[in-house]
């Protein structure tokens, strides 16, 4: 069996070539792939194909760091709810 890393590494190896390829040999390469990997043949049509940017990147603009007395009031106030939140 495969680590996850081995994958993505052999998912990034033939994604070119996938994509470059005519029907008849994207066929061939999906029929390796799948006995390689054991995924299901329709999650390496959808792996093959996405583009190769990250999933979910970060938000934009400035992380909220709460420093000093904010957080002792923060704090008191959590305790007082019940810490119903995280």
């Amino acid at each position: 069996m495969m680590s996850q890393n081995s994958k993505k590494e052999l998912l990034a190896a033939i994604q070119p070539r996938y994509r470059k390829a005519t029907r008849s040999e994207k066929k061939q390469i999906l029929d390796e792939f799948v006995f390689i990997t054991g995924y299901h043949r329709k999650r390496t049509v959808r792996n093959l194909n996405q583009s190769v940017q990250k999933r979910y990147p970060k938000k934009p603009g400035p992380q909220r760091i709460f420093k000093g007395e904010v957080v002792v009031v923060l704090e008191k106030n959590w305790e007082i709810c019940g810490r119903i939140c995280s």
